[in-house]
């Protein structure tokens, strides 16, 4: 019985740290990088980030806002809603690694929250 008793035990801890160990899995971040082509204030709280990968910075100079938008759809690019901190720090052209949870909102370009920026 007591031998029984230890399997189930073992069996159970086994199986709760599998279970933990996928769960952190789930909860890592994608990335995304690219050029920022456009800034947009909807309110003082909302800020977004247009990113574009793989455009270079000369790309997105002089165009206007729907032909960028046009260029984010072709290029698989996406808004990002920053902190108003970030927003403020980062200029139009710079070259950012954007980390997001895999949530978006169904749109084209797609609507993300960015969970971490990375720039120099």
């Amino acid at each position: 019985m007591k031998k029984i008793l230890l399997f189930l035990f073992i069996t159970l801890v086994i199986s709760a740290c599998s279970y933990q160990e996928q769960n952190v899995d789930k909860t890592s971040l994608e990335k995304q990088e690219g050029i920022i082509a456009l800034k947009k204030e909807r309110d003082e709280r909302s800020k977004q980030i247009l990113l574009i990968p793989d455009v270079k910075e000369e790309d997105v100079n002089n165009k206007t806002e729907s032909e960028m938008i046009k260029m984010a759809q072709e290029n698989n690019g996406a808004f990002y809603a920053v902190s108003t901190d970030k927003y403020n720090e980062i200029n139009i052209g710079t070259n950012v690694i954007v980390y997001w949870n895999g949530n978006q909102e169904d749109s084209d370009p797609p609507q993300r929250s960015a969970k971490k920026l990375q720039y120099s």
